[in-house]
């Protein structure tokens, strides 16, 4: 039982946290294509482009760190703070909740899925290899996940218009 157990928890630890981060990284990627407004569009694009290449700025300046002083040698599971967890769900349930009523200008959406981007890449990379803030990814991101899913269970309206999108896109 105790290596049945053992399975599932690296399956969680290994496939299913990086399965979301890359999840997430391709629903921003295509969230251009889904702009009515051309600005929103470009404004969009530019900020994935933006958030990737900012990623890549960092990962070339730590890993000429590491090539130095050693790469950190740190287990995957460092730990999982429940309300950092619960946090991220609550606020990841509640900035859904205001998803219709939120408006903001091409510039700043650009900014906000540059943010987003880098804070996919960047947490991905650190969490497969560099492990330094392991404890606060997992939490966040099974805590922001655990959110957005709560959101969609208990909005019937809002599975079947992502349904359809899911549909219009495939």
């Amino acid at each position: 039982m105790e290596s049945a157990l053992k399975l599932i928890f690296d399956i969680i630890i290994w496939v299913f946290v990086p399965l979301i981060l890359i999840t997430a990284i391709f629903l921003i990627s295509s969230l251009s294509k889904k702009m009515a407004d051309k600005k929103y569009q470009a404004s969009v694009r530019a900020g994935f482009w933006a958030g990737f290449f900012l990623f890549i700025i960092i990962f070339v300046y730590q890993i000429s760190i590491f090539l130095k002083s050693g790469f950190p040698n740190q287990p995957i599971f460092q730990g999982f703070n429940l309300w950092l967890a619960l946090a991220g769900g609550a606020t990841a349930f509640g900035l859904s909740l205001e998803e219709r009523h939120i408006i903001i200008s091409p510039k700043w959406s650009g900014w906000v899925i540059l943010i987003l981007t880098f804070t996919c890449f960047y947490g991905l990379f650190h969490y497969l290899f560099i492990r330094a803030y392991n404890e606060l990814i997992i939490s966040s991101i099974l805590g922001v996940t655990f959110g957005i899913l709560t959101h969609i269970a208990s909005s019937p309206s809002l599975v079947h218009e992502f349904i359809t999108f899911l549909k219009s896109n495939h």
